[in-house]
């Protein structure tokens, strides 16, 4: 919220967000798959451990870009500690799957499908900085979660584990 200029102030706040994916050779795989993609071998974990290293890279490949162009920027990605919300995934998907064909499935848990895939948001401030949320208050996690639209389970679910 730091790096969005309030409503009304007649300033505008560049924002995007944006999604990262590297695939196997063939489709995404379902969960449970025991296919070599999804095996346990060590040239297979060495494959996925590759791709996994190549969306990072993917994710640092866009910081630079943006940074050519002369605007500071951060790239919270959702799940992670400076946005540890996951179901922010979902909201960020479907933004894109408008868009664009992802192919990229979520889990009910959230977790990307395949694995080595990134989403988050672009925020383009100078003094854009990363923060880690670690624990919050319980009056921070109900209007959060009442702004989010989430029912009680679901905020236990996704973000209890943040509770003070």
């Amino acid at each position: 919220c730091d790096f969005i200029a309030p409503e009304g102030s007649g300033k505008s706040s560049p924002f995007g967000v944006f999604t990262i994916s590297v695939k196997a050779r063939k489709d995404a795989h379902e969960e449970g798959c025991c296919c070599p993609a999804c095996s346990n071998k060590y040239e297979d974990l060495v494959a996925k451990a590759v791709r996994m290293t190549l969306a990072e890279a993917a994710s640092k490949w866009l910081d630079k870009k943006l940074e050519q162009e002369g605007i500071r920027t951060i790239k919270p990605a959702a799940g992670y500690s400076s946005c540890p919300d996951h179901t922010l995934k979902g909201d960020i998907m479907k933004i894109l799957s408008g868009r664009f064909s992802l192919g990229i499935k979520l889990t009910e848990s959230y977790a990307m499908v395949p694995e080595a895939s990134i989403c988050g948001m672009i925020f383009m401030h100078p003094e854009a900085k990363y923060t880690e949320i670690r624990r919050i208050s319980k009056e921070q996690y109900d209007d959060y979660s009442q702004r989010r639209g989430m029912d009680e389970a679901t905020a236990r679910r996704f973000l209890g584990h943040l509770l003070r």
